[in-house]
């Protein structure tokens, strides 16, 4: 499971350079293409086919190839996030956790394997709603030990008498 999150990572991570990389190459003949992957892949067909925008052949040719890499890299993400969803519906823990709102299949199958223990999740832990407090009941997992002892922590240094609640 750990492999799929990494491999995603990965591939999105390969995604917005690439996508930077067209959008500098296309400023290049003075064609500017707003932010996201998603508008350049939509306005992207349109800029190759439009004939006055002064791009040469060669360059129509190679944001073409630029453009197809693209699409795969959607697609290998898209199949990505298949596999996670689908791993997360096989894992009762993971099920359970997603019946939290905003945990989606990503983040449950991410805690349940232990992979987001970091300073991130801890610090939106801090930040969950009364009703999102069921989340430290319904997984045993070192994870969720992990956020009761910091959510703990952090409460108990804020009852200290000391002006200094982070120091020992």
């Amino acid at each position: 499971m750990l492999m799929v999150h990494r491999a995603r990572t990965l591939t999105m991570a390969n995604r917005v350079a690439q996508v930077n990389q067209i959008r500098g190459l296309l400023g290049e003949f003075g064609v500017v293409v707003p932010k996201g992957a998603g508008r350049l892949r939509r306005e992207l067909p349109g800029i190759l086919e439009d004939a006055e925008n002064g791009l040469p052949v060669l360059a129509r040719e190679v944001l073409c190839g630029l453009l197809e890499q693209l699409r795969e890299a959607n697609m290998r993400i898209s199949a990505y996030d298949r596999q996670i969803r689908a791993l997360a519906e096989a894992s009762e823990p993971a099920r359970r956790l997603m019946q939290i709102e905003s945990i989606g299949p990503q983040t449950a199958t991410a805690l349940v394997r232990g992979e987001a223990v970091s300073y991130q999740v801890l610090s939106r832990t801090q930040a969950l709603d009364g009703n999102q407090q069921a989340f430290f009941q319904l997984v045993e997992h070192p994870v969720c030990t992990v956020l009761r002892k910091s959510k703990a922590a952090a409460q108990n240094s804020r009852n200290d008498d000391s002006p200094y609640p982070c120091s020992d």
